[in-house]
């Protein structure tokens, strides 16, 4: 960084003219404005002068970027002012409790106490219902990884918790406490008698009569200026607070672009009529509220200020259309119908042939209906629905007999379809039925 440039900032930062900066200096006011363009450079005893002026070294005006250097000093002298702050808080604590009554001090300590309670108790119960919201937010995600999630929330939520805390019980404690008592002295006092012969008291004798008694000094503080100590966890919060709403836009992002899929989704459900008006006035109104979501997450996050009265107005607007498409889709659900039976075309029959074996153990956590027949092995017939299929197997001597899923563009296919047709399929309904001689039944059964 040139001279030059040095010397114009910090001319301007001191609100100096070139004439009030050659006039301190001794010099004239083209050779301050010389040295500000960089046609000459000053002499060095004028170069100690201006370091002395602005409480600079040689190397900071000459090679440093003043900016920069100004920001180091400032960021040392609120640590140091922190620091001190700190220090000045302890210390005015132990003084207030070196000159406390039993009795007082025990009410302080108690309310303290209350405070904390009261305060673990909030957070507890905050807790716990942000618990089961994580819950419900990320239960599609594999177990180890909701896991790793709850974990990391869980740790944030903690420290948050901490520093909420440490910033109210010193709050509090300010303004109840060290603002009244803000330093005491000892008097020494002389216990006066009534006694006319005072003066004939020997030295021994009146030397008894002074006790020291400690005075509080009340301190009012209408105010109640906050210390650096307590701006400082508030900043720290600030700043947890910033990055917990950095995390949420992440996820929102991720959720603006679901709702944008799921918006033309919709289309594939046209002709379900008002359901799917209904369907896509719900879904626009969701978009428009995780955009005002973002939008407040990213203000805060850049600290930048945010018209409250037209985000109000547009949420209210986004929640009467999110009340419309809910009484759209309501009507348009009353003309579906519920299909639950087992013989409609909705449902589908498998069927599958076992070897009968005598140590054959049927196992399954199904309900199975034995049919007698003349089918001297046994043949497995199912009625279920096409969003899954029925699995038959023997692993040894044991038969199982399960259901698996469709895949997954099948099970999209087949619910788009039935709602394209107004019905509401219960596709987990099944029956199971063994084909096999009364013999078999029997062994099986026994078995």
């Amino acid at each position: 960084m040139k001279l030059s440039d040095n010397l114009k900032k910090i001319r301007k930062e001191h609100n100096l003219s070139q004439e009030q900066l050659a006039e301190q200096l001794g010099v004239s006011r083209q050779s301050v404005s010389k040295w500000e363009s960089g046609l000459a450079y000053p002499e060095m005893d004028k170069m100690i002068q201006l370091c002395q002026l602005f409480h600079l070294n040689i190397d900071e005006l000459l090679n440093q970027d003043i900016d920069t250097v100004n920001n180091k000093k400032k960021a040392n002298s609120y640590m140091n002012q922190y620091i001190s702050d700190v220090l000045d808080y302890i210390t005015k604590t132990i003084n207030m409790f070196s000159v406390m009554r039993s009795k007082e001090t025990l009410k302080c300590i108690m309310e303290q106490l209350g405070i904390i309670g009261f305060m673990f108790i909030i957070f507890t119960v905050v807790g716990v219902v942000g618990t089961e919201v994580i819950k419900k937010l990320f239960s599609f995600l594999p177990i180890h990884h909701y896991a790793s999630i709850y974990a990391v929330l869980e740790a944030i939520y903690i420290f948050i918790c901490f520093i909420i805390s440490v910033i109210l019980l010193l709050h509090i404690f300010k303004i109840r406490y060290l603002n009244y008592f803000e330093y005491t002295r000892e008097n020494k006092i002389i216990n006066v008698v009534e006694n006319d012969n005072m003066e004939t008291l020997d030295e021994s004798k009146k030397r008894k009569k002074w006790f020291f008694k400690k005075e509080h000094i009340v301190i009012r503080d209408p105010e109640n200026s906050e210390y650096h100590l307590i701006s400082g966890l508030i900043k720290i919060l600030l700043i947890m607070l910033r990055v917990i709403a950095g995390e949420f836009s992440i996820l929102l992002c991720f959720t603006f672009v679901l709702l944008i899929v799921l918006i033309v989704l919709s289309f594939l459900v046209v002709k379900t009529g008002i359901v799917f008006i209904g369907t896509l006035l719900l879904l626009l109104s969701l978009l428009g509220i995780n955009f005002i979501l973002l939008f407040i997450f990213y203000h805060f996050i850049a600290t930048k200020n945010v018209n409250a009265n037209k985000l109000a107005l547009s949420f209210i607007l986004l929640l009467i259309v999110m009340g419309i498409a809910i009484g759209c889709i309501s009507i348009g659900l009353t003309s579906f119908k519920i299909v639950n039976d087992i013989n409609s075309d909705n449902y589908i029959v498998e069927e599958v042939s076992i070897e009968m074996r005598n140590d054959l153990v049927l196992n399954s956590a199904l309900q199975v209906k034995y049919v007698e027949s003349d089918n001297e092995d046994i043949k497995v017939i199912s009625k279920h629905s096409a969003y899954q299929h029925m699995g038959v197997k023997v692993l040894g001597n044991t038969l199982d007999i399960v259901f698996t899923k469709s895949n997954a563009l099948d099970r999209f296919r087949i619910v788009v379809q039935d709602l394209n047709q107004k019905e509401i399929v219960d596709y987990y309904v099944n029956e199971i039925y063994i084909y096999t001689t009364k013999e078999n039944i029997q062994k099986l059964t026994m078995n």
